[in-house]
């Protein structure tokens, strides 16, 4: 009895290790995946960034008097974007008039 006790404890054991072998092979692989994942994102990121910049210096050689309108509504919408703000404009005001009547993009 005490001969079959120590090889059910030393197959336990074996059982055991293994159990934690896989579980630290599991934790590398996901740890792997992260930084795959990671190194993927910040190269998106990076070629994004760039297509954007290209974009926009395009848009602006085309364009620059409609580029400029839209930067300056990017700009008024950035903010207002997290107030309760009310905006209110006189008829004359510059930014009304942009608003009612914004400047015609040229076809270059």
């Amino acid at each position: 009895a005490l001969k079959l006790e120590k090889a059910h404890s030393a197959k336990l054991k074996l059982q055991i290790e293994r159990c934690s072998d896989a579980r630290k092979a599991d934790r590398a692989s996901y740890e792997r995946a992260q930084a795959d994942a990671k190194a993927k994102k910040q190269l998106l990121e990076g070629q994004a960034d760039v297509t954007a910049d290209r974009l926009r210096n395009e848009a602006h050689a085309k364009d620059p008097e409609f580029y400029a309108f839209l930067q300056n509504l990017k700009a008024l919408q950035a903010a207002l974007m997290d107030t309760k703000d009310t905006l209110l404009l006189s008829l004359n005001h510059e930014l009304f008039r942009l608003l009612r009547e914004p400047p015609k993009p040229t076809m270059k």
